[in-house]
């Protein structure tokens, strides 16, 4: 058996190997030649090309490692099958399920390792990618924090050295102002809370619309006074807030899991936030779930070419990530828990291939 599962897996990390290959190959060209024209314009050099699709490298081997590993699956499977090997192995009393086994422990490592190129490499190199091509090859203007921001969270300490939670809902740097500023501020006291409806800053703090709660340690509330107008003189700026705020796109997972419990603990909604941590986890799993759809396909369709075998592995990895996708849609628009939209896919795609496996084992 033991030969055995050395033998397949030979053939499918080959497979592997050159379907990964070819992939990645199309996707470099189509990258090039999606930006040959803004290149020429900006008369970029051979080196600064090269670094530009090294840095979107890791997003595209993203995109392409499950096609790929669904591919050399029905390929290994589909020649197993027609040249009689799959038989005999079953005819010699080895269940589907061992057969099954190297695939699936492969399908854990591709996990970890879609896991770690996403997490590590993926979304630091796609966001230096536009940085370069932007600054370097463009020539433009490193950009500086300016714009529009939303739910921006970060701890802090007040002048009198109490622990501080703030909250910003919207923040306009270009004109220093915003609206829905929330800061939590824990004394010796209990609880001080400060919201406003709108804020500038101009040289201090200053709210409108404000509301002042206060919680003893009992967490009863003891105050609460409504105030036009106050200015208040906390020790940050605007600009320690938009330098410690990074996209929850481009956090890693550790980081997003913080920022939403930051959220949470501020009473701020973040469901996009939840709906990406999920997607992270899920999408990574893909491996496992190409792995599980690959046996029972090559199965079914063995007497099919390798051409076909490849249009099919494709067109298999299009319907699973548009329902991927379409479940990500849905759950952002809040029109599905956040954890339905991310796994949804997942579940329905396994829940199939079981069951065509199922079928397989009785008969």
């Amino acid at each position: 058996m033991r030969k055995f599962s050395k033998y397949i897996l030979g053939k499918f990390y080959s497979t592997l190997i050159i379907s990964t290959t070819g992939f990645m190959s199309v996707f470099i060209l189509a990258g090039l030649i999606k930006r040959l024209d803004e290149f020429s314009q900006y008369h970029a050099t051979a080196g600064q090309i090269l670094t530009f699709l090294a840095y979107k490298s890791p997003q595209w081997f993203l995109q392409v490692f499950p096609i790929s590993i669904l591919l050399a699956q029905v390929i290994t499977v589909t020649e197993l099958k027609r040249k009689n090997e799959l038989i005999a192995i079953e005819t010699s009393g080895v269940s589907i399920i061992r057969i099954i086994k190297p695939f699936f422990l492969s399908g854990i490592l591709f996990c970890l390792l879609i896991f770690s190129a996403d997490e590590f490499a993926a979304i630091k190199t796609t966001k230096k990618a536009y940085e370069y091509y932007n600054v370097i090859i463009k020539g433009e203007k490193k950009p500086s924090y300016s714009g529009k921001y939303f739910n921006i969270v970060m701890r802090g300490r007040t002048k009198n050295d109490d622990d501080a939670l703030f909250f910003i809902g919207f923040f306009d740097s270009e004109k220093n102002a915003g609206g829905n500023f929330s800061a939590d501020i824990e004394n010796a006291k209990g609880i001080r809370n400060v919201y406003a409806k709108s804020f500038i800053w101009k040289d201090i703090w200053i709210l409108k619309d404000v509301t002042e709660r206060n919680w003893n340690k009992k967490n009863e509330l003891t105050e609460e006074k409504h105030l036009a107008v106050k200015k208040y003189d906390f020790p940050q700026k605007p600009g320690d807030f938009l330098i410690s705020q990074a996209s929850y796109e481009e956090m890693n997972i550790f980081q997003l899991k913080k920022h939403i419990d930051e959220l949470k603990e501020g009473r701020v909604d973040s469901y996009r936030e939840r709906v990406n941590f999920h997607a992270r986890i899920s999408s990574a799993l893909s491996a496992l779930v190409v792995i599980t759809i690959g046996l029972p396909v090559g199965i079914y369709f063995s007497s099919v070419g390798r051409m076909t075998a490849v249009v099919l592995s494709v067109f298999i990895s299009f319907v699973y990530w548009g329902c991927f996708s379409l479940g990500i849609s849905f759950a952002e628009n809040a029109m599905i828990p956040p954890f339905v939209g991310a796994w949804a896919a997942n579940i329905v795609f396994i829940a199939l291939a079981v069951f065509f496996i199922r079928n397989k084992l009785e008969h």
